[in-house]
């Protein structure tokens, strides 16, 4: 990326790097400090470069962070750029789910309510009173619709790069969920491991095993859901007006995902 003019800062360090960033926003501390702390980073960061990178989920969750601290970008920045990408709630809440349980300690069964009453148009709402509706960039999560096939060649149409023959897009499945049968073995051996076996000597091995699992399932079997087909159907029905919205408003279109697809998912 770097060859191609864009910088995202600390991207050779440590993996949770780009959440170390954002959490300088930290509500661990009142929103003041926060913003003081926030603002010396971007400070430290907009001297790199005018093409800067910044890409984390905590961006956008007031449980972590002094969402309005991030206005402080626009001291730094005269163009700013926000991506969103959003996942349908059924496929969202499942793998939120799934990653908990595989990265952390986590025992408490399958809750079919969380996350029920996630508002998308309500998270964007801070970045737009931030930095204008025409700074937001909304991108369905749906494979099939990623501009070339791929979250990498979607996200960098988003900002204007185009693959170059020397850009090499990684291969191979990065961060998969665990299949459901590793998923229950996982959450039930977090009952007695202690918190760094349950994140790294447990995990790997359970993940590997997940991946030679997936390996042996017939082509037209597919994946494997938590929810009911109903459940998946009354959850969308809950969220369509919200997703119309948003299609309407950022993407001028009547549907934010594939509607003959998921006809078809959700009844599997």
């Amino acid at each position: 990326m770097g060859k191609m003019g864009v910088i995202v800062p600390g991207e050779r360090r440590e993996e949770n790097l780009h959440h170390d960033i954002a959490l300088q926003a930290s509500v661990k501390t009142n929103a003041e400090t926060s913003r003081k702390k926030f603002r010396s980073t971007i400070e430290s960061i907009a001297s790199l470069g005018e093409r800067i990178v910044l890409s984390s989920e905590v961006f956008s969750d007031k449980k972590f962070i002094h969402v309005e601290v991030l206005e402080e970008l626009t001291s730094y920045f005269s163009t700013i750029r926000v991506i969103v990408y959003l996942r349908r709630h059924d496929t969202m809440i499942e793998s939120a789910y799934n990653q908990i349980v595989k990265h952390d300690p986590i025992s408490i069964p399958f809750y079919r309510g969380v996350w029920y009453n996630l508002i998308y148009t309500q998270k964007l709402a801070p970045f737009v009173q931030m930095f204008g509706k025409d700074s937001i960039v909304v991108r369905p999560y749906e494979k099939n619709q990623f501009i070339g096939s791929t979250i990498i060649a979607d996200f960098m149409s988003c900002i204007d790069v185009a693959p170059s023959e020397s850009f090499v897009i990684p291969g191979g499945r990065v961060n998969t969920s665990l299949t459901l049968d590793a998923l229950e073995y996982k959450r039930l051996l977090n009952t007695v491991c202690t918190p760094k076996e349950a994140r790294f000597d447990v995990a790997n091995p359970i993940t590997q095993y997940s991946e030679q699992e997936r390996e042996t399932y017939p082509a037209d079997q597919g994946h494997r859901y938590l929810l009911s087909p109903l459940e998946r159907i009354s959850l969308l029905k809950r969220t369509e007006a919200d997703y119309a919205l948003i299609a309407h408003k950022y993407l001028d279109r009547l549907c934010l995902g594939s509607a003959s697809r998921h006809s078809k998912e959700v009844n599997k």
